[in-house]
């Protein structure tokens, strides 16, 4: 069976306590990097779940080759600029995982 290659952008609270831990249980899931602006929290995320490359800018990440998809949980507002890159992905194959924040996702159904 061949693993989807997943990178993930966010390790704050809700990555870690929700988000992460079911994706690390899926048997077709690969995580192949791992973005976060805090060192701390990334550090701490990596270890917990054996990512062994990590970034400071998803863009750098993002361009590494053979990512499939991208599971982005971030803080409200940080997702505008990360959308525009998202979009430029999948005009090459990348498949889009965007989480958006509860507070936008209710804004945008109404």
């Amino acid at each position: 069976m061949e693993k989807a290659k997943i990178a993930l952008i966010g390790a704050g609270g809700m990555a870690n306590r929700m988000h992460y831990p079911a994706l690390a249980s899926f048997d077709d899931v690969t995580i192949v990097g791992l973005c976060d602006v805090d060192q701390q929290r990334l550090a701490a995320t990596a270890q917990r779940f054996s990512i062994a490359d990590t970034y400071t800018d998803y863009r750098a990440m993002l361009d590494r080759e053979g990512v499939e998809g991208v599971e982005d949980v971030t803080l409200v507002g940080a997702e505008a600029e990360l959308n525009d890159q998202l979009q430029r992905l999948e005009s090459i194959g990348v498949t889009d995982l965007l989480v958006m924040p509860v507070e936008n996702v209710s804004g945008e159904l109404e």
